[in-house]
């Protein structure tokens, strides 16, 4: 009987230590791609000045924003719109600076061109349009619309570039002229230009010739041109218009005085022009 009880008790005992089932359920649920927005935009400099022959450069600095995280947020297109609203100029993607929690800033240097017209008023004048896409799918975007502080003015610029040298010829005879020179001159403003033009005796070791030496024309050969002054004096009819590789002929001849006239000594004379360019 004891044997029996004692068997029993076995029993009952691993019965009491046995594992009960367990039955695993995942709940699940979706977050939705919420869209980014702009916080701000902000331009180093409301008012631009062309730089003559090159570009000029305007920083945007842009807080964007995405419930989602800042890391949701893909790319940050910055745009240079004309006054008209087209497109002047796609800079691309701005850069990413810094983050945390769902805002992000970034930055973008943008570029003008030193023939991009004039625009003198902020409120008509040039504006930064910016685009922030997520990575979202499917992606949702926010497109800014400018408002007064992201216009910036451009301002007009009248200027030229000329070669430092033009060479006239060697071996030229007393009492007679040079061969005929032609310079090219660019426009490296954003306005219509006239040229203003001067220039000193051209001199060779201490010996000149009068300034009125010198010849100059519009046309290659030198029919209506007009002699060098010492005073500036207004090519009123150059009107070379502005744009990328905007430039002009110019045509200039020197004349050797003869030497009964006055005493010419031999070498190379030479005469430096001023060359000043004229909203015209």
């Amino acid at each position: 009987m004891n044997q029996v009880l004692t068997s029993l008790a076995s029993v009952a005992l691993l019965l009491l230590v046995a594992a009960p089932a367990i039955q695993a359920t995942d709940i699940t649920g979706g977050v939705a791609n919420l869209a980014p927005t702009i916080t701000s935009i902000a331009l180093s400099s409301n008012s631009l000045s062309p730089t003559a022959g090159t570009t000029t450069t305007l920083t945007t600095t842009i807080v964007a924003a995405d419930l989602n995280g800042y890391n949701d947020i893909a790319t940050v297109t910055v745009t240079i719109l004309k006054p008209d609203g087209s497109t002047v100029h796609t800079s691309g993607a701005a850069s990413f600076v810094s983050g945390t929690g769902t805002s992000a800033t970034y930055s973008r240097a943008l570029t003008m061109n030193y023939y991009d017209p004039a625009a003198t008023v902020q409120l008509t004048g040039y504006s930064v349009k910016v685009e922030v896409v997520d990575a979202g799918s499917p992606a949702l975007s926010v497109v800014s619309t400018p408002i007064l502080n992201e216009k910036f003015t451009y301002a007009e610029l009248a200027a030229l570039n000329a070669p430092a040298t033009v060479d006239t010829g060697s071996n030229v005879q007393p009492g007679q002229s040079s061969s005929i020179a032609t310079m090219a001159v660019s426009n490296y403003g954003n306005v219509r230009i006239d040229m203003q033009v001067s220039g000193t005796a051209p001199n060779n070791g201490g010996t000149t010739i009068p300034v009125g030496s010198i010849a100059y024309s519009l046309a290659s050969n030198m029919a209506s041109s007009s002699a060098l002054t010492g005073s500036g004096v207004t090519m009123s009819s150059f009107d070379l218009s502005s744009g990328a590789g905007s430039s002009k002929n110019t045509y200039w001849q020197m004349t050797i005085p003869s030497g009964s006239s006055q005493y010419v000594k031999s070498g190379t004379y030479t005469s430096t022009l001023t060359m000043t360019a004229l909203a015209g």
